[in-house]
């Protein structure tokens, strides 16, 4: 594994705070706004490989009222953080960073994982299946789709999502 070193964030100029910190406001709902796109994406595929007469519209509506569940995963993540201390003294390095409140929680912490696993587990959380749930509903409700349908296209979506997130940590060789 690669080594980590701490960052003495005293010697970062100013204006390189300011951008970080500029970059984190615009960067959350760019983000945000990618998720739902390729969330709606992969359920109109998958519906459309069903058979079903959906639109990616009403699809991308109901990824959209499921995105509160992010913002809430990230706010319990700031108060998670928040009880650690000061960021100096939390943060540490980058793993110091991540807050789970996922299945990657059950791994014992002496077991070695691959990054991939762990950002696979740690997407499965009461959080994120109240996301699931939502979704469900909305694609059912917006897209006039039965149980069975709407639920493949939100677990589909979830598995795609899960697979990216994983391969994102995989290449950023965090765990």
């Amino acid at each position: 594994p690669p080594q980590v070193r701490s960052v003495d964030s005293s010697n970062v100029p100013a204006g390189v705070k300011t951008f970080a910190r500029v970059a984190a406001m615009a960067g959350a709902p760019i983000a945000f706004l990618l998720l739902a796109l390729i969330s709606a994406g992969s359920m109109w595929l998958t519906l459309m490989l069903t058979g079903a007469k959906v639109r990616y519209k009403g699809l991308l509506s109901a990824s959209v009222f499921s995105l509160p569940t992010a913002v809430i995963m990230v706010a319990l993540s700031a108060v998670v953080m928040r009880l650690r201390g000061s960021p100096a003294e939390a943060i540490r390095n980058m793993q110091d960073a991540r807050v789970s409140l996922g299945a990657d929680l059950l791994i014992p912490t002496e077991a070695t994982v691959s990054p991939f696993l762990r950002a696979l587990l740690a997407g499965i959380g009461p959080v994120q299946i109240w996301g699931l749930i939502i979704t469900a509903v909305g694609v059912m409700v917006l897209e006039k789709q039965d149980k069975g349908s709407a639920w493949m296209a939100t677990l589909a979506s979830y598995g795609v999502m899960l697979v990216i997130g994983g391969l994102l940590a995989g290449v950023a060789g965090g765990g």
